[in-house]
């Protein structure tokens, strides 16, 4: 063989050569990418099992709690007092409020605590998303809607909920109705 045919091998060897390692090094990419892959689907899948898994926890600790029921019958049926006697209630300074009117109140903050929770997973932690939370959206509306509710959460360190109230405004239809709507 002369040289010319020599270097000829010699190129033809070292194409093959670096074709093959080019195609297995594909092929290692093609099964780590495809790997990755795997693995985002699956954590997405845990990932939405565990957002559903939250929002039943939550829903089931707001079903649950005495005193956030305490507040929901206050904000949502006007019981044991009337919802003219709550706004009174919310608008007066702690110091002047009985036993009785404060723990109403407490009920209140409790109610407003919980959906402050919500307000931190939607909204800076991103645990959840606005569409996960929507079970809570008539809450969160008639907190925003009712200006004895909205004012109370204003003057209380509870800003964070009419911000939460405008991020679901859009999916209101028409203004809450009800005997403190006109407040």
């Amino acid at each position: 063989m002369t040289q010319s045919q020599l270097q000829l091998w010699d190129m033809i060897l070292k194409s093959v050569t670096a074709v093959v390692a080019l195609a297995a090094a594909s092929a290692g990419a093609i099964r780590y990418f495809r790997a990755r892959r795997r693995e985002y689907v699956l954590r997405k899948e845990e990932l939405a099992w565990r957002k559903t898994d939250l929002v039943v926890r939550l829903a089931e600790h707001f079903d649950k709690d005495p005193n956030i029921q305490g507040g929901l019958r206050l904000i949502e049926f006007g019981v044991p007092i009337t919802f003219e006697e709550l706004a009174q209630i919310l608008r007066s300074p702690v110091s002047s409020l009985s036993r009785e009117q404060l723990d109403l109140r407490y009920q209140v903050d409790r109610f407003f605590d919980f959906f402050d929770r919500i307000y931190h997973f939607v909204c800076v932690t991103k645990t959840l998303t606005p569409k996960d939370a929507e079970c809570f959206t008539w809450y969160i509306r008639r907190i925003g809607q009712v200006s004895a509710l909205s004012d109370f959460a204003r003057q209380n360190g509870y800003e964070d909920l009419l911000t939460l109230y405008e991020l679901y405004k859009p999916l209101f239809q028409s203004p809450e109705e009800g005997p403190l709507a006109g407040e």
